[in-house]
């Protein structure tokens, strides 16, 4: 069950073969409630299928909840460019302001790191300039 899926550059492939993979199913859900089977302790997850409108109910012995990211950008500068969601904007429009990782978007840990890497040439590029 899932409410979206976020599988970019070389996770594609990977949820790729996971739905052809006949052992497992994707459906989009919205999940109401979660409730423990007091006779295994297996998890019910009871819902609505987004696309039909069907009702679900379906335990589980394990469930992950992933939880989104959400921007914290309090604080900041006022002339300092968020994107639609709040992240930092790539440029940020104020010299010597560099924004790197998930203050930039919601990253994995290396696209965190390519982007930090990023993020430090560029910080060198404006003390080299005088824009620090």
């Amino acid at each position: 069950l899932f409410i979206d899926i976020r599988a970019q550059d070389r996770l594609e492939q990977v949820y790729q073969d996971a739905q052809e993979d006949e052992k497992l199913s994707f459906i989009k859900t919205k999940v109401a409630k979660i409730e423990e089977n007091p006779d295994n302790n297996n998890l019910t997850l009871i819902g609505e299928n987004t696309v039909t409108g069907q009702k679900i109910s379906l335990e589980a012995d394990l469930v992950v909840l992933a939880t989104g990211m959400v921007p914290h950008n309090q604080g900041l500068p006022d002339d300092v460019a968020v994107d639609d969601y709040g992240f930092l904007a790539g440029e940020t429009g104020v010299d010597g302001f560099v924004a790197a990782g998930c203050a930039r978007k919601p990253y994995n840990v290396a696209e965190c790191v390519q982007d930090g890497t990023r993020a430090a040439l560029k910080a060198i590029q404006a003390i080299a300039l005088g824009k620090a």
